[in-house]
């Protein structure tokens, strides 16, 4: 026989690390804990030196006794569906731990040595009521290499700048939470590939997305997102993005033309009718500090065509080309970025756009033009729908007329 039975449960007779639910002995306890929580560790913790995985799960424990730290070759501990309110300091001491689930409890806080545990790499931390998470560890302490966390069913209003430092993190879960927005830190985040926050109530998508350069799946369902930035075609992994249950009204047509997206979804939006497609009716006179911008942003671009091979303007502006487009706007950018001026003064003319008709330049002045196109096959809405509005945005009365007039392929895919 390879192995016995110690009440109930089968220990090899070589002493090799194993799972335990409950086993029985006696130790002291310092905490004031309960008698039945006293016997429930008690068994469990029998032969603490060698368990490698701890399963309390659904056994009404409040307190994480000090003896736990004992278990120094513990690996996975499962604590979901108790009554506990905190993580203790001694549970740091557990430098072999890997995965930690202690999903449905009464946690008000993440503690931040959680991050200093090396080997943790799975934080399952769901159903908890949780408002503060990693409250500003130092950053030379930290030694995480967390793959996993999940917040999702807590009370969070917002993530942590630091959260960014977690650069091994793949999957960040924060659904059914309090958030109105996400913290442009996430975009250290080198490494996410999966990001889920529905169930909150963010108004808009981070500009920060597009720089996440392995994030491959998005899911944004049941907030307050009125739009989709055409940044996002800059993320060059992500496949799929779930939009459904937000305020999207209208697509932008550089979003429908650069989208490398495999699947995009936008059920349940109240996007525009096409009976009901409204214009922008703008004021027709030019501000002098639009006029300006305008002139020095084409004064600007004109010199810059000599030292490009392409050296038309219009076919710049168009380029079908991600790669060229992405080029020049990088040329564009770094030209500003060299100019005599001040921040505010870069950031207004880094802001400016180009117009879809005419491909002169524009800053605030703008008219906007609804169409209506046949559902792209990467997009899905809701079933009855058969075309989805498209806006641009066109710099002058001359340019939105003449969208008017045009049939949708000269603009929209």
């Amino acid at each position: 026989m390879n192995g016995c039975i110690v009440q109930g449960f089968k220990v090899s007779s070589n002493h090799k690390p194993r799972t335990l639910t409950v086993s029985q002995d006696d130790h002291s306890f310092d905490e004031d804990i309960s008698d039945a929580e006293r016997r429930i560790w008690t068994h469990a913790l029998k032969r603490a030196a060698c368990i490698r995985s701890l399963n309390l799960s659904s056994k009404k424990i409040g307190t994480i006794p000090q003896y736990l730290s004992d278990c120094g070759m513990l690996e996975s501990l499962n604590l979901n569906n108790n009554k506990i309110n905190q993580l203790p300091s001694h549970f740091q001491k557990l430098q072999r731990l890997q995965v930690l689930r202690i999903g449905n409890n009464n946690l008000q806080e993440l503690p931040s040595f959680l991050l200093q545990q090396s080997s943790l790499h799975t934080l399952q931390a769901f159903q908890n009521s949780i408002e503060i998470v990693f409250p500003l560890p130092s950053p030379e302490l930290l030694t995480s290499r967390l793959r996993v966390l999940n917040l999702n069913d807590n009370n969070l209003t917002a993530l942590p700048p630091n959260i960014g430092l977690i650069k091994t993190l793949e999957t960040l879960s924060v659904d059914n939470n309090l958030l109105t927005e996400l913290p442009p830190e996430i975009s250290n985040l080198s490494n996410l590939q999966v990001l889920s926050a529905k169930g909150n109530s963010i108004i808009k998508l981070p500009d920060c997305l597009c720089d996440m350069t392995s994030l491959e799946s998005a899911n944004f369902i049941d907030n307050c997102i009125e739009y989709i930035p055409v940044n996002i075609t800059l993320c060059k992994r992500l496949q799929y993005l779930d939009l459904s249950l937000n305020h999207i009204q209208a697509f932008d047509w550089r979003l429908l033309k650069r989208t490398s997206l495999k699947r995009l979804i936008v059920e349940r939006n109240p996007l525009q009718v096409k009976n009901y497609a409204k214009i922008d009716k703008s004021v027709n006179t030019m501000s002098l500090q639009e006029l300006t911008i305008r002139n020095f942003l084409a004064m600007l671009w004109r010199k810059m065509l000599p030292a490009v091979p392409e050296a038309d303007s219009d076919q710049i502006q168009s380029s079908q080309d991600k790669n060229t487009r992405a080029r020049f706007r990088a040329a564009f950018v770094e030209r500003i970025n060299e100019l005599p001026l001040n921040q505010a003064c870069k950031d207004v003319l880094l802001s400016a756009d180009v117009c879809p008709v005419c491909y002169g330049w524009f800053y605030s002045m703008f008219r906007i033009v609804i169409q209506f196109v046949p559902v792209p096959k990467c997009i899905r809405v809701d079933g009855e729908v058969d075309v989805i509005p498209v806006h641009m945005q066109v710099c002058g009365n001359k340019c939105f007329q003449q969208a008017q007039d045009n049939d949708n392929s000269n603009f929209f895919p």
